[in-house]
């Protein structure tokens, strides 16, 4: 966590840089399904006034995933292709859910929407899953290739929690591309700047051991 020395006000900047996590679909595909304690107790949790079509629909995605990423990206595919991100034509009703209500009745909505609904259903098929808020990747500058964010680039996704690897994020909102699994896709994630750095050796694809799983 970073938190600033005072508040931010308007036209405060900030800018820093880290180093971003990558893996492979290879090695997201082989982690077992061995999940600790603590993350069953807290990641798996759904009320119990569910509505039954919401776990029918999650199983009828996975049923031929036979690992919890295919699970993850089967899932994340079908939110991407079949609603649309804008703004929310119906409110649910009182008591009623509203991840049942995004899935079949309005199909349309934000962020919040898509991850809310992907989390719920990993969590239907069994596989620990949390919606995280943050922010989008914001405005590129290819001459720097850097990103700067701003309030208005705010956004939810969903993370899935894979043994021996941690928190692997999905992008079920269609306004944002694929969450990168390539080397040559990391550099100009979200940014039209596919493949940028990886002709000069910046971008390598990691190497795969026992070690990393």
């Amino acid at each position: 966590t970073i938190r600033p020395k005072k508040r931010l006000e308007p036209g405060d900047s900030y800018t820093g840089s880290f180093p971003s996590p990558f893996y492979p679909e290879s090695l997201l595909r082989a982690t077992d399904q061995e999940y600790p304690q603590w993350v069953t107790d807290s990641y798996l949790g759904l009320p119990t006034s569910l509505p039954q079509r919401i776990r029918t629909l999650a199983l009828r995605l996975t049923q031929d995933a036979t690992n919890p990423y295919d699970k993850a990206a089967a899932i994340e595919k079908y939110l991407r292709s079949n609603y649309k991100y804008g703004a929310v034509n119906s409110l649910p009703g009182f008591n009623e859910d509203r991840v049942d209500h995004f899935l079949f009745q309005s199909k349309v909505g934000h962020s919040d929407h898509f991850a809310s609904a992907m989390a719920v259903m990993l969590r239907a098929v069994g596989v620990p899953a949390r919606l995280v808020s943050g922010f989008g990747p914001g405005v590129t500058d290819e001459e720097s290739t850097a990103f700067t964010v701003t309030e208005g680039d705010q956004h939810s996704w969903t993370e899935a929690y894979m043994p021996q690897v941690g928190w692997i994020e999905f992008e079920p909102s269609p306004i944002y591309p694929l969450r990168p699994r390539q080397a040559g896709d990391l550099a100009g994630f979200g940014a039209g700047l596919i493949g940028l750095g990886s002709d000069d050796g910046l971008l390598e694809e990691p190497e795969l051991n026992n070690n990393d799983l």
